[in-house]
């Protein structure tokens, strides 16, 4: 599953975040986020920074860098691409709870927005339903009563 997060530079190091606070539902599995630079009026060349992510599991980061497994496991990877204007970032969403990220960037101010993960770890449903059991169990039924006319009417005549 994916999520796009547009971040547009509104001046004075301010961000207007569109879908900024991403919800990934209890087993919805793993989720891509992809977080884009967008309309820069700024003037400025906007880019993600070396350390374009700090992330943290139930506080805001603060002006340093969170401790290793801050995140408790929840960001599986991220890389800056478009020349430094797209940072992409692999959520697990495999424990519950609000990640607190600062995004960091070259030329302008950092923002600060939040991830709510459900947690759990299954994927999405693939659309195998109950009805598709019943079904099959109709047609084990409908095979089995078969089955037992023709042992019945070919099978059983005893010679006289």
């Amino acid at each position: 599953m994916n999520a796009s997060v547009k971040l547009i530079p509104t001046g004075n190091d301010q961000w207007n975040i569109s879908n900024g606070n991403p919800v990934f539902h209890k087993d919805s599995g793993a989720h891509v986020l992809t977080f884009d630079i967008v309309q820069n009026q700024t003037g400025k060349d906007i880019t993600f920074g070396p350390d374009p992510m700090w992330v943290q599991m139930g506080s805001k980061p603060g002006t340093t860098k969170p401790p290793v497994g801050a995140d408790q496991g929840q960001i599986g990877a991220w890389k800056v691409l478009s020349n430094g204007h797209q940072l992409v970032v692999v959520d697990w969403n495999d424990a519950a709870g609000k990640l607190y990220y600062k995004l960091n960037f070259n030329n302008y101010g950092s923002t600060d927005p939040i991830i709510d993960n459900g947690g759990g770890v299954k994927p999405p449903p693939s659309g195998f339903e109950f009805a598709d059991y019943a079904g099959y169990a109709i047609v084990a039924v409908a095979a089995l009563l078969v089955g037992m006319f023709v042992q019945r009417a070919f099978f059983s005549r005893r010679a006289g």
